[in-house]
């Protein structure tokens, strides 16, 4: 899916339920709006855990990329365009 890079945030934060440390970044973009009656882009974003961070692409903020999605949702892979 194209979508539009609106920032990021380095992110790290307690499991609550294992009490370990988890690090990433999390990334908020916009796509377009789908369905009936819907008109322009939304807001959307997803945490990528730091095991994957390093398979990114360098993140520019207004910059455009292609998100694969697994069909659970979970980010895949991101390509800069």
């Amino acid at each position: 899916m194209k979508v539009t890079l609106l920032g990021y945030r380095e992110t790290n934060f307690t499991d609550e339920k294992t009490g370990e440390i988890v690090r990433g970044v999390t990334i908020h973009y916009t796509v377009p709006m789908t369905g009936r009656n819907c008109f322009g882009d939304e807001a959307e974003r997803k945490f990528i855990h730091e095991s994957k961070k390093d398979s990114l692409p360098e993140l520019i903020p207004g910059a455009q990329y292609d998100i694969d999605y697994s069909s659970k949702g979970k980010i895949m892979g991101i390509k800069a365009l």
